[in-house]
């Protein structure tokens, strides 16, 4: 798939895949232009800016924000360091 995060058109990047995987491009496009969840998606991403959230993906583990993808190596020590070993 094209890095439709450099791409000035993402939506048509997204919308080849729909079609390349067979959904209905008629049901994606209602959904795209009605814009229902618009005012949901600015506000998280408004709650992400201001908790410091710089890109995504981004995790909070610990309280503390991890910016970027992260192995599962990683991600699982960072969890496991914060859970006590019975």
């Amino acid at each position: 798939m094209a890095s439709w995060s450099a791409s000035r058109d993402a939506g048509k990047i997204f919308r080849q895949q729909v079609e390349k995987v067979g959904l209905n491009a008629s049901t994606w496009d209602q959904c795209m232009s009605a814009l229902k969840f618009a005012g949901r998606i600015q506000a998280s991403a408004e709650q992400g800016v201001k908790a410091g959230v710089s890109s995504t993906p981004s995790f909070v583990i610990g309280g503390r924000i991890y910016p970027g993808v992260l192995p599962y190596d990683k991600i699982k020590a960072l969890v496991d360091s914060l859970s006590p070993v019975p």
